[in-house]
């Protein structure tokens, strides 16, 4: 077997991985309805325990630094072990609070196995190819809705639940086993010293790191209420909101296939454009016609398409940014993303409980323009395309 089916099948194993963790965290807004019911409270209260879950992301910039430590491929299979423990917290959790305090395990462990992933592959693929894999590995955030997060969607609505998130441990708990069989520990990541002087030397990077944070942030003002509007406005049950997130994952692959054509061919700057420039328009529809269900699918799908291209074309030019410390640029960017995902979950369900599907559209169309604005001030100053 040659180097390069090695590594072929080293990304593989890294991407399986990834599609499990990021079960552990797309599994919650599908289910907010479920949650709401099961524990008898309102979506702004299910909001509010997703929120502490997202908050526990502002961790990312030690965690960042101590993955800069350590060797990537020990770290990712600890992640998913941990995320499996914190799901089975949430399985047999008695009160939101106790949910709550479980997504912060949750959370934190997704941020661990995304950075040292993105620390792996920097280290592996040269900047000029990096795009076509992060693109490969992000096909998995969108097979997890795709193909998985359907499934538990369909297992809670025949049993509990409690079910679903089970099945979020078993899936997790395998794809350790397989990483660590395949890649053991591998190699320490770099030679990084002190959280302060690594957090510190990526800071010049900001506008470039904000501009990805509130990517995210735009896109979970949508993630966290889709499935609620579904079901209040448009009376679908969960096998019509399984099938709307079936959806939503098609058209995730289809943008992360073609991140995998594109974005390295015609560079990284013009590809996070096209994606933001979908998504305006997406979020303004959506603004406008959330009482109509076809308008309002077509707009979402508009949206989370140009979402899903942006974010894969901006990931390698973070990276690359302090090759160095690529631990720590990552880290950096998930902590600011994730503080605006937590701001943006509270806002999104409180606002949808007040105002229904508007506020929450509206939100993600003005944090698309900061996204957009932020981004592109600060694109030239590190000579990256």
């Amino acid at each position: 077997m040659t180097d390069d089916e090695l590594a072929s099948r080293d990304i593989q194993v890294v991407t399986a991985g990834r599609l499990a963790s990021n079960v552990g965290v797309r599994l919650w807004g599908p289910l907010v309805p479920q949650l709401a019911a099961g524990f008898g409270t309102s979506t702004a209260a299910i909001g509010a325990a997703l929120s502490a879950g997202e908050f526990a992301g502002l961790l990312a910039p030690v965690i960042g630094v101590r993955v800069d430590r350590s060797r990537p491929a020990r770290v990712m299979a600890g992640a998913l072990v941990l995320l499996s423990v914190g799901a089975l917290v949430i399985a047999t959790a008695p009160t939101v609070v106790v949910v709550g305090a479980a997504l912060v395990l949750v959370s934190s462990s997704k941020v661990f196995y995304d950075t040292a992933m993105g620390s792996w592959i920097a280290a592996q693929v040269p900047y000029g190819r990096r795009a076509r894999v992060v693109g490969l590995t992000e096909t998995s955030w969108a097979l997890s809705l795709l193909v998985i997060v359907p499934v538990l969607l369909l297992i809670g609505a025949a049993s509990s639940w409690r079910w679903a998130v089970v099945g979020v441990a078993v899936v997790n708990v395998t794809a350790a086993l397989v990483l660590r069989s395949r890649l053991g520990g591998g190699a320490t990541a770099s030679g990084a010293t002190r959280v302060r002087s690594q957090v510190r030397s990526v800071l010049g990077a900001w506008p470039l790191f904000a501009g990805v944070a509130l990517l995210m942030t735009s896109s979970q003002f949508l993630f966290v209420t889709f499935s609620s509007w579904l079901e209040d406005d448009h009376g679908l049950a969960a096998a019509g909101v399984s099938a709307v997130s079936f959806l939503i994952g098609g058209v995730e692959l289809v943008a992360s296939s073609a991140t995998m054509v594109l974005t390295d061919r015609i560079g990284k700057q013009v590809s996070a454009a096209l994606g933001m420039a979908c998504m305006v328009p997406g979020a303004l529809a959506l603004t406008l016609g959330s009482g109509h269900l076809g308008l309002g699918v077509v707009a979402l799908a508009v949206f989370i398409v140009g979402f899903e291209f942006a974010l894969v074309s901006t990931l390698p030019m973070v990276t690359e940014v302090r090759p160095e410390a690529r631990g720590a640029s990552l880290g950096v960017t998930i902590g600011m993303g994730t503080l605006g995902r937590g701001l943006a979950t509270l806002a999104a369900t409180a606002g949808y409980d007040r105002w229904g599907m508007t506020a929450p559209s509206l939100g993600a169309l003005v944090t698309t323009g900061a996204a957009g604005g932020m981004y592109f001030a600060g694109r030239h100053r590190h000579g990256l395309r």
